[in-house]
């Protein structure tokens, strides 16, 4: 009986290959994204701190300097909270590139797992045929000897 070889084998390890790059890259690209949330949400919680320490209009009088170093501070604060919110949404897109990518890869995989499946089946109903006609010529034989 001959032994079923599928001629696209190195293609299939290739695509398998691939998907597990873009799966890795995806997770990497999500934990990127994460970080850059959790930066902005600490950006925003400092921004929130130092406007906390900001004096009311009814609060005792302040020196200048302060309230212009007050105003300093809060400006950065939202300054850094603006850029972490901006590399939050560009991992966002990231992600997104990273799970198209993936997605890609995963069905180009899947076309070749089922190429494999089908040449699989073709391969095994031609050996049945091969095998059926095998024991129909040895019946035949045989029923021709016995007469």
């Amino acid at each position: 009986m001959k032994r079923f070889t599928f001629r696209l084998d190195r293609m299939l390890r290739l695509r398998s290959q691939e998907e597990n790059d873009k799966a890795r890259t995806l997770g990497e690209a999500r934990r990127e994204e994460d970080e850059a949330r959790e930066a902005a949400a600490r950006a925003g919680a400092h921004l929130e701190q130092c406007r906390v320490q900001q004096p009311e209009a009814d609060a005792t009088t302040r020196p200048a300097g302060l309230l212009h170093q007050l105003n300093r501070t809060i400006d950065a604060a939202a300054k850094a909270l603006r850029a972490a919110e901006d590399e939050q949404s560009s991992r966002a897109e990231a992600v997104q590139d990273a799970e198209e990518e993936f997605g890609e890869a995963r069905r180009e995989r899947r076309v070749m797992e089922r190429l494999r499946d089908h040449s699989k089946e073709d391969f095994d109903q031609e050996t049945n045929r091969e095998e059926q006609k095998e024991n129909d010529g040895i019946a035949i034989q045989r029923w021709l000897s016995l007469r």
